[in-house]
């Protein structure tokens, strides 16, 4: 009998690695497809976006690896007991994705001296910050990453251990006894050790070895990449011995495979003095912006949920930094909890408003397009950091050429064939993301960005003519220029 999840990937563990724990974890049945890099270009445009790993069920797809882990993990009983847990594992796993974006420039930068400056930095400063705060919330947790139990944040952790180590190329956790006991834990569950004795391995001999370590010298001496062009078979084949070998020290790996830091949110009481203390259960800390934080502002408009709305200046944000866990907001408190990372508390949010799906499946539909909406939006986001206005442009020039004529099409589709909306043929939250972002695309083009998508502009529309979110647009405070 046929297994009822097909799941597809690279032959790597990259992005799909966790999914596959999660089924092994729990015996769960499934296809593992793993299409050859050089068969890509063929297989991509059967994906929803153009992304791997995609998940299949049912005759339904869907993509987004952290959107289809927390529905897996949902089908094996690995998420939390309601949805304050949840959110305190969204935040987390939200977390290891913030910080793997940090190491972003490194893969980016060309010039050697750099680069070199880079690597100290996020070797010195940035692993022992965020790992030393791992140890910490372990230990508090009963020796995993939250609600003091295993959850798929553990398994997200663990299986993105193996991509940091070619990277770092040492144990990075060897000296944090909690969190190495954790993988142990992780590594002997009966599941997910028969998986790593079974799992596929792509069978190499010394020639793609030698071919690997030769082929960069053409580039070099050219100074062009000599294969790319015009070789995909030979370009394939070199690059499909990277991940496998283990001179690591002369291979520059990927980045977009480096899964492991957290940026954990240790919940602690944010002081009193950032805001007055009042009545509304909810409390939500964040800039005098829209921004980040403006999608949960309309959640709780529309749910009628009354909530603090704490903003603070610009310019006090260096003093009150140190008082959240990672220094970053919004955070959103409740209960003398506090929690960031602003999708995680939006998709909280949206589950008390009733804005997500009917069931599981729903909820991966609206989750990935969510993160596909985010993967738009951190497309600008080298833009915010870069101080030379000439490369400000050219950010600008590339987005509008190569990201927004992308996206765009494929997400106005979407709203078509959805009945006006983002997933599920109804409002969701997604709809409520995707109007308050889509506002800082224009911002920062200067055009009207959707001037030739009439459906997603209406959409944005229709969800900003909500009667909540009409009045709320009118009343709310103004940014700070």
């Amino acid at each position: 009998m046929a297994s009822s999840y097909k799941l597809t990937y690279f032959p790597t563990q990259g992005r799909a690695e966790s999914i596959r724990f999660l089924f092994s974890y729990a015996g769960v049945e499934f296809e593992d497809v793993r299409i050859l890099h050089e068969d890509w270009p063929a297989f991509k445009d059967q994906t929803p976006f153009g992304f791997l790993p995609m998940l299949e069920h049912e005759g339904k797809k869907s993509h987004q690896s952290v959107a289809i882990m927390r529905y897996v993990a949902k089908q094996v009983k690995l998420a939390g007991n309601d949805d304050w847990e949840n959110l305190e594992i969204d935040a987390i796993v939200d977390s290891i994705r913030d910080c793997a974006s940090k190491f972003h420039p490194l893969r980016f930068e060309t010039h050697d001296e750099k680069k070199k400056v880079l690597k100290e930095q996020l070797f010195k400063e940035t692993l022992p910050y965020f790992l030393t705060r791992f140890e910490v919330a372990a230990k508090k947790n009963n020796g995993y990453l939250a609600v003091g139990r295993l959850t798929w944040a553990d398994l997200y952790f663990v299986a993105g251990l193996p991509s940091l180590k070619h990277f770092t190329e040492i144990d990075i956790i060897k000296e944090y006894k909690t969190l190495a006991e954790l993988r142990t834990k992780v590594l002997e569950s009966p599941g997910i050790k028969k998986w790593l004795e079974n799992q596929p391995r792509i069978q190499l001999t010394w020639a793609n070895f030698y071919w690997a370590t030769i082929a960069p010298v053409f580039d070099e001496v050219t100074g062009i990449d000599t294969l790319i062009a015009n070789y995909p078979e030979l370009q394939a084949a070199k690059y499909r011995v990277n991940p496998f070998t283990v001179l690591k020290k002369w291979i520059e790996l990927d980045i977009k495979t480096l899964h492991l830091c957290d940026q954990l949110v240790v919940f602690e009481q944010v002081d009193a003095n950032i805001c007055e203390k009042m009545a509304p259960a909810y409390k939500l800390i964040y800039f005098n912006y829209t921004g980040l934080a403006e999608i949960s502002r309309f959640l709780m408009k529309y749910g009628g949920i009354d909530f603090e709305d704490c903003r603070f200046k610009t310019e006090e944000w260096p003093q009150l930094k140190p008082k959240f866990s990672f220094g970053e907001v919004p955070v959103l408190e409740h209960k003398g909890k506090v929690v960031g990372q602003s999708i995680a508390i939006a998709r909280y949010l949206a589950k008390q408003v009733k804005l997500v799906g009917n069931d599981d499946w729903e909820n991966l539909e609206i989750d990935a397009i969510v993160d596909t909406i985010n993967d738009l939006r951190l497309k600008f986001w080298p833009w915010w950091y870069e101080e030379d206005e000439a490369k400000k442009n050219v950010i600008v020039e590339n987005i509008k050429k190569d990201n927004l004529p992308y996206y765009l099409p494929r997400l106005e589709e979407i709203v078509k064939k959805n009945k006006g909306y983002l997933a599920l043929g109804r409002l969701t939250w997604a709809d409520f993301y995707w109007a308050t972002i889509a506002e800082i695309f224009d911002e920062i083009t200067g055009i009207d960005t959707l001037a030739n998508y009439p459906e997603l502009k209406a959409l944005r529309e229709r969800v900003n003519s909500l009667p909540a979110i009409k009045k709320w647009i009118e009343v709310r405070p103004k940014d700070d220029s």
